[in-house]
């Protein structure tokens, strides 16, 4: 019996995909619990198209994400703080704080969680950010924290 499954099912397959049970698997287990509906051509077809845009979709990202990488490959930022006179920075440089400044100066808007510190930056100095774009893509640039 072929299903449309309408959430992820543990062993069979993630939602929205084409699988084929025992009917009595379907009867009794996956209808009932509202985790699959019968497939009628109709819903393959939309299935079919919606896989295809999503591929489409996903090709479209990873090019941008490449792009991005690309123009984030030869910057390099600086970001003044307060510091002591050891050169020790009063307040850590926050994800968020490095996000403002990749938008204010170089364009470049991107979510604080894609940025992944090498360590807590507590000290003045040149760092080098590494940029999670997308699953395949890296992005790096260097961050100079001046106090």
């Amino acid at each position: 019996m072929k299903l449309i499954l309408l959430k992820d099912v543990a062993k069979l397959g993630q939602a929205n995909t084409l699988v084929e049970v025992k009917p009595g698997y379907a009867r009794n287990f996956l209808l009932p619990q509202g985790l699959a509906k019968p497939a009628i051509s109709a819903d393959i077809k939309r299935l079919e198209i919606a896989k295809q845009r999503a591929e489409e979709l996903k090709a479209k990202v990873a090019e941008e994400a490449k792009q991005i990488a690309q123009k984030l490959k030869d910057l390099k930022l600086s970001l003044e703080k307060k510091a002591s006179k050891t050169g020790s920075l009063y307040a850590a440089v926050s994800e968020s704080e490095v996000t403002e400044l990749l938008e204010k100066e170089a364009g470049i808007k991107l979510n604080p969680e894609m940025l992944k510190l090498p360590e807590t930056i507590k000290e003045a100095g040149e760092y080098k950010i590494l940029v999670k774009l997308s699953e395949e893509t890296e992005g790096h640039f260097k961050l100079l924290v001046k106090s």
